[in-house]
């Protein structure tokens, strides 16, 4: 299992590995080829739909806030963004 960082760095291992009869499962962020075994993920547009909602009733539904996105080319972060 792995949750991949650099989506393309990752295709020659994983790769490697399914040549070695080593099933891989992404969670969460994918890699650049549709290769592995399963790839497991949650709904991020949602969970920065929940996010919003919750820090919204937490600030009284006014204000402003930030937002800090770590990984810009990673898309667990890409699609909660979305969803704010």
């Amino acid at each position: 299992m792995l949750a991949a960082v650099d989506a393309t760095a990752l295709v020659n291992p994983v790769k490697k590995a399914q040549e070695n009869g080593i099933p891989v499962v992404t969670v969460d962020s994918g890699i650049k080829e549709d290769i592995t075994s399963a790839y497991i993920a949650t709904n991020n547009v949602k969970g920065g739909e929940a996010a919003a909602e919750a820090l919204a009733k937490e600030i009284g539904d006014k204000g402003e806030v930030g937002l800090l996105i770590f990984g810009k080319d990673r898309s667990p972060p890409t699609n909660a963004k979305k969803g704010l």
